[in-house]
């Protein structure tokens, strides 16, 4: 894309569409009151816990610990 190469994937083998990528960026989330939270839980070496507080489909806050 650096030089104006803007070619992708248009077979109908490929893993998503091009305007399913440019949507997520314009999108928007249908309001919802329920909480949820998600967690990747660290193990061992250099790997951190993340914590995600979500309402609805939102990520409202991140919590990360070592």
């Amino acid at each position: 894309m650096l030089f104006g190469n803007f070619d992708y994937d248009d077979t109908n083998n490929r893993l998503f569409r091009y305007d399913e990528v440019y949507d997520l960026f314009r999108n928007n989330i249908e309001k919802d009151e329920t909480t949820y939270i998600s967690a990747d839980i660290a193990r061992f070496g250099d790997d951190r816990t993340v914590i995600v507080l979500w309402r609805g489909l939102e990520a409202i806050k991140f919590f990360t610990y070592q």
